[in-house]
């Protein structure tokens, strides 16, 4: 025969038994929470189970898990993750930390569409400023003195 329980033992059991469900729950979920911050411009893998894998932001570079560095002048990086950043178009530019070719804008002397290629400007036309803007016709009786 098997002896009975009192029904004040059963409960006290059956606390015992929730809390400890209650702490393993809690367990497990504190080793799914990063133990550290992401440094600045990157952010938590939520895909990864590593507590130190941290993604670079789009316009920034480096290899997963080590120091990254901001994409520099001239050139972009669209993606986040690990990755090198791609150069702008030739005869365009761009700020340090771009994250898409539209950042390109072309040279002065160069029009175009900031994710286009550049053409220089025509003989007579001159453009001095970065950007998608237009070559400029010279003053009648003047030239511009790059072309």
């Amino acid at each position: 025969m098997i002896p009975s329980l009192s029904l004040e033992c059963m409960c006290r059991m059956k606390i015992v038994y929730i809390f400890l469900h209650i702490v393993l729950f809690f367990v497990d979920m504190m080793e799914r929470i990063p133990t550290t911050i992401c440094p600045d411009n990157s952010t938590w893998n939520t895909q990864s189970t590593e507590t130190s894998n941290c993604i670079y932001n789009a316009g920034w570079t480096g290899l997963s898990g080590d120091l990254f560095t901001v994409c520099g002048v001239g050139t972009y990086k669209p993606s986040t993750g690990s990755g090198v950043c791609s150069n702008c178009p030739i005869n365009s530019i761009s700020l340090s930390g771009s994250s898409s070719l539209t950042d390109c804008m072309c040279s002065a002397w160069w029009a175009g569409a900031s994710d286009s290629l550049c053409t220089e400007c025509s003989r007579g036309r001159y453009k001095t400023d970065v950007g998608s803007v237009s070559c400029i016709l010279c003053p009648q009786g003047s030239e511009a003195l790059v072309n």
